[in-house]
């Protein structure tokens, strides 16, 4: 056999391996574009006899080897591209990759943090600047800024993935301070509507995707631990931010209140823009690729995986936002009403490390199953019963803070087992852009759901978690099988 046979072979037994993205034909000569070459030492072997590739990736010509991004090498008409190494060459740790941890968990405050807070700052419009409208109409307002925040990443997904993080970061986190800054003169609906939905939820939405994407550039077996530890900032905001919040407004009122708030949000802001950093390989965003991608939603794993995601988090945001309003209702002072957002958000801080701790040994999607079960049934089961009881409401508070912050820990976790590094920006924000249209209905439906207190709010938020454990399970059986760890 000749040695362009051996090459022709050779690139044959990589396509039968799938592990090319791309290939073309020109007519005069056969062009092969590689997005990711096997890092495989495999010396180029002339034996015909030896038909059975190695295991650690198929041999091709040892003037392959150590390609580095960009480079190409040409033989008897074959060319060879490697674009990139992203996957083959992931640190798994370091003090580089921590440090970007830390970063991402500083820009999540920013983001969750504050939604994980908005149920204090909603509770004082309704009785303010927003007292003339109905619950349902305030929560259009926070419902609205949280649909623009997850819409977003459609757009941020693919920028990530072709220019980094810093070109969408930088913008997001001045738009955010400077919509913080117009909320705190906002006196009229209109006026939170387009000063803080509008423009806030846009800004947002280049903060979330980011810091969530970035870590799947940096963690192959410590991703789940490394993602919980950025998730656990969007808790550890809801820790303090609601008693802070709390005490100012009735100290220097809602202006500076918000005002400090935005100098709050502008050092963390600072603090992520200089460590955050992802390592993909520049390129040209094409622009068609801005938009949902439909074809994704034919792979039956990431349809039910968008569909469980799209429940749980329909269902997180009604006790998260309402939890104040119903103690307020139940006769709490307003202390009181706020420290029950306290204390599911700290017992959400804790599950959202320990939840990626045990997704590491026992699987994302066992974990997450087990998690959106145990959030429906204390909605169920303890919600319900709990009526003005401060110690029952408290209980609850508690319960579902942890299975609920568990499922949040997560859930992002969820989308890269059915997406690899080059294209989890953008099935990241695919996932979250269908996410964000069951957030945008979220409040205003559990605003309408209050009455007779808040018993259809109670049992939309257990049904609505316990069908999105069925839809993880689903996504798991199709993904692994029988295999236990998942």
């Amino acid at each position: 056999m000749t040695g362009t046979d051996n090459e022709h072979q050779t690139v044959a037994g990589i396509l039968d391996m799938n592990r090319l993205k791309k290939a073309s034909y020109d007519g005069s000569s056969s062009v092969i574009s590689l997005h990711t070459i096997s890092s495989s030492q495999n010396n180029y072997d002339n034996d015909a006899s030896s038909n059975t590739p190695p295991v650690a990736g198929p041999s091709f010509p040892a003037e392959f080897h150590d390609l580095s991004p960009s480079e190409t090498k040409s033989k008897n008409n074959v060319t060879v591209y490697q674009d990139d190494s992203l996957e083959n060459n992931i640190p798994n740790g370091g003090s580089k990759a921590w440090l970007v941890v830390f970063g991402a968990f500083c820009a999540n405050i920013t983001t969750v943090g504050f939604i994980n807070t908005t149920g204090t700052i909603q509770e004082y419009l309704m009785t303010h600047q927003l007292k003339d409208y109905s619950d349902s109409s305030v929560g259009w307002v926070f419902s609205l800024f949280n649909f623009l925040m997850y819409f977003g990443s459609i757009q941020t997904g693919p920028f990530i993935d072709a220019y980094g993080v810093l070109p969408v970061l930088i913008p997001g986190s001045v738009l955010w301070c400077a919509s913080l800054f117009i909320m705190s003169v906002c006196d009229q609906y209109y006026q939170f509507i387009l000063g803080f939905s509008v423009l806030g939820g846009i800004a947002t939405s280049f903060i979330m995707n980011p810091s969530f994407t970035v870590v799947n550039h940096w963690f192959t077996s410590k991703k789940s631990i490394a993602l919980s530890i950025v998730a656990a900032g969007g808790s550890l905001g809801g820790c303090f931010l609601p008693i802070v919040l709390s005490t100012l407004f009735n100290t220097i009122g809602y202006g500076w209140t918000i005002r400090v708030l935005a100098f709050f949000m502008l050092a963390l802001s600072v603090i992520a823009c200089l460590l955050m950093r992802s390592r993909t390989t520049k390129h040209k965003v094409i622009w068609r690729e801005l938009t949902i991608d439909i074809s994704s939603l034919k792979e039956p794993a990431f349809a039910f995986c968008c569909l469980g995601l799209l429940l749980s988090e329909w269902a997180y945001f009604l006790p998260a936002l309402f939890i104040v309003n119903y103690a307020k209702m139940a006769g709490f002072t307003d202390q009181g009403s706020n420290l029950m957002l306290v204390y599911m958000n700290i017992t959400s801080s804790f599950a959202r490390i320990f939840a990626g701790v045990m997704a590491k040994w026992f699987g994302t999607y066992n974990v997450m199953i087990v998690s959106t079960i145990m959030a429906g049934l204390s909605s169920l089961c303890i919600w319900i019963p709990a009526g003005t009881s401060y110690g029952t409401i408290l209980a609850f508070a508690v319960v579902f803070g942890f299975f609920s912050g568990s499922c949040m820990s997560i859930a992002p976790l969820t989308v890269s087992h059915v997406a690899s590094v080059s294209n989890y920006g953008k099935r990241y924000g695919t996932a979250y852009a269908i996410v964000s249209l069951g957030v945008l209905t979220s409040l205003p439906i559990g605003g309408a759901l209050t009455g007779d207190q808040f018993f259809g709010c109670k049992v939309a938020t257990g049904v609505a978690f316990l069908a999105s454990a069925a839809a993880f399970a689903a996504t798991r059986f199709i993904k692994a099988g029988r295999n236990p760890i998942f």
